[in-house]
């Protein structure tokens, strides 16, 4: 690992992604400052992804493919990835979704500055261009979401997530909906408040609901948000009062949604 090089993993799962995995790759490639290694976990996939990875050889970043004998969602390919990896941080990529060039190095100065720090994330925006804004000289903004935070909402998405490699805690496995939202609460619970950076840093290339892929189910989705909140309880993390709450919140929130999709239909 040279001077440049950052202590981080990138773990990007991939399932039936051969159409995308390269733009995510070319993403994690053109950092301003590289991670010391990719680990792209195939998730089981019928098509020629596996291929496409291992062809890709754009970077001087080493890049290990894990394969899954079978689809085991993506909670069990990110714990995989996670569980080899060997950076003091791990950053989440998803196959269809790219980095801005400076996400790297903005985030892991953020978290190198503290180490009391187990979790950060930042904005994304939704589009198709690749084409980044130039941040040079730009002053990073940041915020913190407390566990309180989180029982209103979700505050992370998955592929702007950074964490410390060294966490015993890990997406459930048994969990293929809103797995994200309950590990990112049971660490903030244990570990304190996640920072957050105002940058759009990440790209997703489908709309967080009412599209393509896994959050594009929205009772699912919804499914998982009460799973999620009755696990919280089953571990004493939460009352069950705000149980209650937190779950009639999270019907208020379905219900919007797909009343939001209606209305876009016509």
């Amino acid at each position: 690992m040279n001077d440049n090089t950052l202590s981080v993993s990138v773990v990007i799962p991939m399932f039936n992604s051969s159409a995308t995995i390269e733009r995510a790759l070319e993403s994690v490639a053109a950092q301003s400052r590289p991670p010391m290694e990719v680990i792209v976990v195939d998730d089981g996939s019928s098509d020629t992804g596996p291929l496409v990875v291992e062809q890709w050889n754009r970077s001087n970043i080493p890049v290990q493919l894990i394969k899954h004998a079978m689809n085991l969602g993506p909670s069990a390919s990110r714990n995989t990835g996670w569980d080899i990896a060997t950076g003091t941080f791990v950053a989440f990529l998803d196959a269809d979704d790219a980095w801005h060039p400076a996400k790297l190095q903005i985030q892991t100065q953020l978290m190198e500055s503290d180490p009391t720090i187990a979790i950060s994330g930042h904005q994304y925006d939704i589009g198709r261009d690749l084409r980044w804004t130039e941040l040079a000289g730009t002053d990073v903004t940041m915020s913190a979401f407390s566990f309180r935070d989180f029982l209103i909402k979700n505050r992370l998405s998955t592929p702007t997530v950074m964490l410390r490699r060294e966490l015993h805690l890990r997406f459930a496995r048994d969990q293929r909906f809103s797995e994200d939202y309950r590990l990112w609460m049971e660490i903030v619970c244990e570990f304190g408040a996640a920072r957050f950076i105002k940058l759009p840093l990440t790209r997703l290339f489908k709309s967080p609901y009412g599209k393509a892929g896994l959050s594009g189910n929205l009772r699912s989705m919804y499914l998982g948000e009460l799973h999620t909140y009755s696990n919280l309880r089953k571990k004493g993390l939460i009352k069950r009062s705000i149980m209650i709450v937190c779950m009639l919140w999270s019907t208020v929130k379905y219900l919007r949604r797909n009343l939001r999709m209606l209305m876009a239909k016509k």
